[in-house]
């Protein structure tokens, strides 16, 4: 049996600012995790980013 080490990344950043969108062509026809997503979106977001501050990846206690 496979053992997976969990771990815990902590990440701090400002919400997100959302800028509106209007978009000409999107391609929808794939599936994910076995959820088809083949129609379009009712509601796109879009953000050019925010800066993360991000500490060390620890392992998580084993209990």
């Amino acid at each position: 049996m496979e053992t997976i080490q969990q771990i815990i990344q902590r990440l701090h950043h400002l919400p997100w600012p959302l800028q509106e969108v209007q978009v000409s062509r999107l391609q929808t026809d794939y599936n994910l995790g076995g959820i088809s997503l083949i129609r379009p979106p009712d509601l796109i977001h879009y953000s050019r980013g925010v800066k993360v501050l991000a500490w060390k990846r620890e392992p998580v206690a084993q209990q």
